[in-house]
């Protein structure tokens, strides 16, 4: 009996410190969650988020390929909302999973149609009886953070004439995941090769974010109260021309690119065209504050817009988000 409760303590020892310190997302299939991190944190208060890449095929060459990674509470203030180590992570993740992808279908290249970041606090509410009261109240519990990132990318044809470019949408694949490699020392471990540290300083970087969050003074951008309340997409769409639509879509949480191909599909069909074109296609973050040091999580609000072009003709070769609407139908609709 003492042995058993000497193994139990020297298993539970560990664990526990996990809760305090730090815990880095890993590369590996969201569902496996190896490092163990939503098993803990459902003994502490409630569920979390899984970490891990996931991949979505829209139609027959293009995928949506998503990274989330969870780092407990424990590791900081408020301010980790923005730190920029998590997100920089995300994004090598995403791309090292969209490289390898590509080689998987046998693809040399894959341009990137659209990409975007995020940082999220995750809360749970825990319930909390007082001592010698019927009464209980119920207190909400940061557990962790979220740092993720999502890129929409199209494999291209072997033998299709494309120069890589230098704003990072077109990537060989195979130099692509080298240079991952040479740059995360996790994903070096686990191909089995460790980087120097002057391959490490060659490739230090100044990091730039997908996505730019905004702090507003004023809210002149903000959506109406009755959008902020709903955990749900707001859509708006005005026809500028014949054709033409700008799309703009509100939500409380990042809003998937497959929220705006549904609509790029609704808006097709009932035109009568086949294909569609989304062209300037952004996302926003905004959040209240004057200082980034006071900003807080649950004030985000997450705009997407694009103007949508409705085409007869679908574009092969181009390199911009071109969708045939009877391709993308099943998948984005469901």
């Amino acid at each position: 009996m003492i042995r058993s409760c000497l193994v139990l303590v020297l298993f539970v020892l560990p664990t526990l410190g996990a809760c305090a310190a730090p815990v880095y997302p890993r590369y590996q299939p969201v569902a496996e969650d190896s490092l163990g991190a939503a098993r803990l944190c459902k003994e502490c208060f409630g569920t979390v988020p899984q970490h891990g890449y996931s991949d979505y095929q829209i139609d027959e060459r293009t995928y949506l390929v998503t990274y989330q990674g969870f780092n407990p509470a424990g590791m900081g203030p408020w301010r980790y909302l923005s730190h920029e180590e998590w997100i920089e992570m995300a994004h090598r993740y995403v791309l090292y999973r969209s490289a390898e992808l590509a080689r998987s279908k046998r693809a040399k290249q894959f341009v990137i149609l659209h990409r975007d970041d995020s940082n999220q606090a995750w809360r749970v509410w825990k319930t909390i009886k007082r001592r010698g009261s019927p009464y209980s109240n119920e207190i909400e519990i940061i557990m962790g953070f979220t740092p993720g990132a999502r890129v929409l990318i199209r494999l291209l044809p072997n033998d299709s004439p494309v120069n890589l470019r230098s704003d990072n949408h077109v990537h060989d694949v195979d130099a692509l995941i080298v240079r991952l490699i040479k740059s995360n020392a996790e994903l070096a471990m686990q191909q089995g090769v460790g980087p120097s540290p002057d391959e490490v300083t060659a490739n230090e970087h100044r990091f730039i974010r997908w996505r730019l969050p905004l702090l507003l003074d004023d809210f002149a951008l903000e959506p109406s109260s009755t959008k902020l309340r709903r955990s749900f997409p707001e859509t708006k769409i005005t026809q500028d021309a014949p054709g033409v639509f700008e799309v703009v879509l509100w939500g409380r949480s990042p809003l998937s690119p497959i929220d705006l191909l549904k609509q790029g599909v609704i808006t097709a069909d009932r035109e009568g065209y086949g294909v569609f074109k989304l062209e300037n296609w952004t996302t926003e973050e905004y959040r209240r504050g004057r200082h980034w040091n006071n900003w807080n999580d649950w004030s985000a609000w997450f705009r997407t817009k694009a103007r949508l072009v409705l085409q007869h003709q679908s574009e092969p070769s181009s390199l911009e988000p071109v969708f045939v609407v009877d391709e993308i139908r099943e998948n984005v609709m469901r």
